[in-house]
């Protein structure tokens, strides 16, 4: 997708009453440090929902916390915690999300830097699996 297309959905976010709710939603919790979008809404022509992505100054998000975000913004919108998603989603996350809000650059910083270690270690084992699907 064009990056221009790219920059105008980013800029449609920034006045979107629900990404609105959510963001003055996580600001004042103290556990959310971060929110990315993700997914097709910004890498494909037509997308079915706007994924957003939260991460948690926590490593383990109690399930209260996160039906809250879940159940705050319509269907249209699926909001996820990062430490919910498997590695490999976790690493594309990464490389294609952009971040709409950070209460932290260095805490964010650190958590990319530990997951693309893990991704790193996980990746040759991920390449071997797929290839070992891929011909069976």
């Amino acid at each position: 997708m064009q990056q221009s297309v790219k920059n105008t959905r980013l800029n449609l976010l920034k006045s979107d009453e629900y990404i609105i709710k959510l963001l003055n939603s996580i600001k004042n919790d103290h556990d959310i440090l971060a929110a990315v979008v993700f997914g097709s809404f910004l890498t494909k022509n037509s997308y079915r929902d706007i994924d957003i992505c939260l991460f948690s100054f926590k490593c383990e998000i109690d399930q209260s916390v996160e039906l809250k975000y879940r159940l705050l913004l319509p269907e249209k919108y699926d909001v996820r915690f990062f430490s919910k998603f498997p590695l490999y989603i976790q690493s594309e996350i990464m490389e294609t999300g952009e971040i709409i809000f950070n209460k932290q650059q260095d805490a964010l910083f650190d958590i990319y830097y530990k997951k693309i270690k893990e991704f790193n270690l996980f990746y040759p084992h991920f390449k071997t699996y797929l290839e070992a699907v891929k011909n069976s």
